[in-house]
């Protein structure tokens, strides 16, 4: 099971695959007559979206702030959110101490741990493997043949 800081990092780095699928389904859809009536609820969903990506890795910048030790530390975290260094007890301990209230890092975990389950089963609805929906490489196998 993943410890509350490294559950943050999982969510952090679904955020970007799911943006890219949704772009890649929105490619997909392009010649459908749907699409126009579509296009900019679409649109306006993809772009909340990447407004919730940036919202959650500024609260966790935010949150991490006092924590880390250096610049590097936290450019290792933002931009490795599948690395190893989310893994640290270390940093795990920290955060405990950041939120030191009864129910605060509980409650913080908990909800980023709501945010990766809802983005688990969005990667999932979309088929997303190694960081490409899956249709999206059936469609250019397809064409190759």
């Amino acid at each position: 099971m993943l410890s509350g800081i490294e559950i943050a990092g999982a969510a952090l780095a679904i955020f970007p695959l799911t943006i890219s699928a949704l772009e890649h389904y929105e490619n997909g859809f392009q010649t459908i007559k749907e699409w126009v009536r579509f296009r900019g609820e679409f649109a306006t969903f993809l772009n909340a979206f990447a407004r919730q990506q940036i919202f959650f890795r500024q609260n966790i910048e935010e949150l991490l702030s006092p924590i880390v030790s250096s610049e590097y530390e936290m450019s290792l975290l933002l931009d490795h959110p599948d690395g190893r260094a989310w893994a640290d007890s270390q940093l795990n301990e920290s955060l405990r101490k950041r939120l030191p209230g009864k129910y605060e890092c509980e409650c913080y975990t908990t909800t980023v741990s709501y945010i990766l389950e809802i983005l688990e089963k969005l990667k999932s609805k979309l088929k997303i493997s190694d960081e490409k929906p899956l249709w999206v490489e059936q469609a250019s196998s397809s064409r190759k043949l």
